[in-house]
């Protein structure tokens, strides 16, 4: 049972990932990165396969990781406890950022800032609500 959880979590974490940073980035940030496309890879369906497929396998590992955490995670629920997870996640994502931005000549860390403060407590909160208070 606990497989099935750790697969079902990680499968709803990348795509749920996935589709925020889309949304953020590819759509209501997309003006943001005219002028910046020599700097991307052109994503067509390959790369955006790949994409998928890795944010799967991510939210696969990070899904494990919470089942191999989750003990020491504070909080009394597990919406509490994904919360947590998600910012503790995050935190380090931060640091990406701001060598991001001291070293880039575009506007792309605030947009890559918004869609990581949505995406990554939530998804946490999402992992954590689809394990339940029963992970014994």
């Amino acid at each position: 049972m606990k497989a099935l959880r750790w697969l079902i979590a990680g499968l709803i974490w990348g795509i749920f990932s996935n589709v925020i940073h889309g949304i953020v980035n590819g759509g209501i940030f997309k003006d943001w990165y005219v002028g910046y496309e020599h700097l991307y890879r052109s994503f067509d369906s390959t790369m955006m396969t790949k994409l998928i497929l890795l944010s799967i396998v991510m939210g696969l590992v990070l899904s494990f990781l919470y089942l191999v955490i989750h003990r020491g995670i504070p909080g009394n629920t597990p919406a509490k406890k994904g919360f947590i997870f998600g910012v503790l996640l995050f935190l380090p994502q931060l640091v990406g950022l701001f060598f991001q931005h001291t070293m880039s000549a575009g506007p792309f860390p605030l947009p890559c800032l918004i869609s990581g403060i949505i995406a990554t407590p939530v998804g946490g909160v999402l992992i954590a609500l689809i394990y339940g208070k029963r992970l014994n």
